[in-house]
């Protein structure tokens, strides 16, 4: 199996320089419209006991016709990285993964590479499209592709075949350490990849939560 169906997800971003006050300096410098250092959210951020006025970071961005108005904070990440932790809209409830993207990519665009060319500045952007391979390995990709193209999608994995092929993908699960495989991923690539009812790849996706659990608890404690 080749090719695995990816699904949109949130980006990460990590900017590295020789020690950290220089890059905080070299991101506050590059700041300009359309966005703002925000003094504003790291006040409210630092009342609420949430890092220090020395080391973490707010930056704005007022609305465009393509990009949302939204804050980006940023938080040491080790002692010469700064690390997005997260994106708030400003105008609205939520971002989907497209519009978060978007305004990491534009910080990117607007302040990071601009930092970077008078400094050693570096950044580590992640890929906005991923799946399975890039989660866990290719036994665990392959059992589950295996299962989620020859089960009954409409309920989850009770035909014995598909419990047999669903507990062959959780063991290989289990076998990789599934660090970066999350159950949200798991649900969201069921049903935007695979096309799996929501509720049906929910359930699956506590499965396999629960199932992991159990299997490490059994490796902790065996004899």
């Amino acid at each position: 199996m080749d090719k695995y169906p990816t699904i949109e997800v949130f980006q990460d971003l990590l900017v590295t320089d020789n020690d950290r006050l220089s890059l905080r300096k070299a991101l506050l410098d590059a700041v300009a419209a359309p966005w703002h250092h925000d003094t504003e959210v790291e006040e409210r951020l630092l009342s609420m006991g949430t890092g220090d006025e020395e080391r973490m970071l707010a930056f704005t961005r007022a609305a465009s016709k393509d990009i949302a108005a939204a804050t980006v904070t940023l938080f040491p990440d080790g002692a010469s990285s700064y690390k997005v932790s997260n994106i708030v809209p400003r105008e609205r409830s939520s971002l989907s993964e497209g519009e978060y993207n978007a305004v990491l990519l534009d910080l990117v665009t607007e302040v990071v590479e601009k930092a970077k060319q008078s400094n050693g500045i570096t950044f580590e952007l992640s890929t906005g499209q991923q799946g399975p391979l890039d989660w866990t390995t290719q036994e665990a990709a392959n059992a589950l592709l295996t299962f989620s193209l020859g089960a009954n999608k409409s309920s989850a994995a009770s035909h014995q075949l598909d419990r047999e092929r669903w507990m062959a993908f959780i063991v290989a699960a289990h076998r990789s350490e599934h660090e970066h495989f999350y159950p949200s991923y798991l649900a969201r690539w069921l049903t935007k990849a695979e096309h799996w009812p929501e509720d049906v790849a929910e359930r699956l996706a506590t499965d396999y939560e629960s199932s992991l659990e159990l299997l490490a608890y059994y490796d902790e404690n065996r004899e």
